[in-house]
């Protein structure tokens, strides 16, 4: 049996429950309701010209309110002009001399084979007896970055040829070894402010000292390709090598943001611990290393580079 006491009690909690709970709600909406400076319930065409009136003193000068638009303009006898000044930009002359060095471009036919492979209709697997059978010489040719003269050609026609490396390539190196001392956050901030000039169409050429064209050796190395269902498959590899070559470095640089002692000094660094081409100190290869000639010339500032072809 329930007592009296005992059911006026569960009552009481019961009311005390209710009372908080509406004090709650209470609390609640008293929090949503919009006041106004009186401290009256602001109505919502007093809170709309209020947010109006906010944002018409609030306009920054030289900026007025169109009453037909309701939309701010732009007051054009108090805006400003944006006025850029003059940046300084200097260039120098850069020599780089090294040892051996080696490329290995990706070939034309290659790109051809491999967009016709995916623009075709039908896509068709050629077994290993449907292969046609491997041109070292050709293959040799297509992995060097040709300056003046053409692919397509024999083997003792290959000395017509004047071969270089892309600019690109050097301005990375550059930018690799600054980001990997801890001079920048990124490699992107330093290949921003700086320009390697390629006179061939972004290619600096290999030279002799006496400014002939370096002529290649074909350079045979087994290479290791990934097979999905073979794994690591050997296969021949046939580069060329240019040895005792030398290359005439154009650089255009911002000297606000870095000093011509610091893009020598990148550059040095560059070739010592990065390189140029393939198998390089990088890698842990042996090529692509470069020392700068001490010998640096500083261009005018109206000196134009030469684009040659």
């Amino acid at each position: 049996m329930v007592t009296r006491t005992a059911k006026k009690k569960t009552a009481k909690k019961k009311t005390a429950k209710k009372k908080t709970a509406k004090a709650k709600t209470n609390g609640a909406a008293k929090k949503r309701v919009s006041r106004a400076p009186n401290g009256k319930p602001r109505r919502p065409a007093e809170k709309n010209r209020d947010l109006q009136n906010t944002r018409l003193t609030d306009m920054p000068a030289g900026i007025k309110h169109s009453s037909k638009t309701k939309e701010p303009t732009v007051d054009k006898a108090s805006s400003k002009r944006l006025e850029i000044e003059d940046i300084e930009v200097r260039k120098l002359q850069l020599t780089f001399i090294g040892p051996h060095a080696m490329t290995n471009r990706f070939s034309e036919a290659d790109l051809d084979k491999i967009e016709k492979d995916q623009t075709s209709e039908v896509r068709t697997k050629k077994t290993k007896a449907e292969l046609p059978p491997r041109k070292p010489i050709e293959e040799f040719l297509h992995h060097c970055h040709i300056c003046e003269g053409k692919y397509m050609m024999s083997w003792h026609e290959k000395g017509k040829n004047t071969y270089g490396f892309p600019a690109v390539g050097i301005k990375k190196g550059f930018a690799q070894v600054c980001h990997k001392l801890g001079l920048s956050a990124n490699m992107i901030d330093i290949i921003r402010f700086m320009f390697v000039h390629g006179p061939y169409e972004g290619l600096i050429p290999f030279l002799h000292k006496n400014g002939k064209p370096v002529q290649p050796r074909m350079q045979r190395d087994a290479v290791y390709l990934k097979d999905a269902k073979k794994g690591r498959i050997a296969t021949p590899a046939y580069r060329p090598v240019f040895e005792n070559w030398q290359m005439t470095v154009q650089v255009e640089y911002l000297p606000m943001l870095i000093s011509k002692e610091s893009v020598v000094k990148g550059f040095e660094l560059a070739g010592r611990f990065i390189g140029l081409g393939s198998w390089t100190n990088e890698r842990g290869g042996i090529y692509g290393g470069y020392t700068v000639d001490p010998k640096v010339i500083e261009l005018p500032p109206d000196f134009q580079f030469e684009n040659i072809r």
